[in-house]
C-alpha cells in the first residue's frame, strides 16, 4: 500500500532472503533501503504474514518523516 502512495525508487539490493520471488519484492526492498520497513528478524521480512497495528503505524510514521523532511 505504501508503494501506491509514493513514487518509490527501486532498489538493487535485497536485504531479506524471503522476498526474492515475492510479487512485491521491488517495493519491499526499496522501502527497506529507505529505512521505512525493517522486517521481522534474522534477515526475514515474512511477506505473507499480516502486519500488526504497531508495525503498520511504525511504517506510516517513518514514511511521513521521509516525506515531510525539509
Amino acid at each position: 500500500m505504501l508503494a501506491r502512495l509514493t513514487n518509490y525508487v527501486p532498489s538493487t539490493s535485497n536485504p531479506f532472503s524471503d522476498v526474492v520471488t515475492n510479487w512485491a519484492s521491488e517495493p519491499i526492498n526499496a522501502f527497506a533501503n529507505a529505512g521505512i520497513v525493517s522486517g521481522k528478524s534474522n534477515g526475514l521480512f515474512k511477506p505473507n504474514e499480516s502486519a500488526s497495528r504497531a508495525e503498520s503505524v511504525a511504517m506510516i510514521i517513518r514514511l511521513l518523516d521521509k516525506l515531510l523532511a525539509p
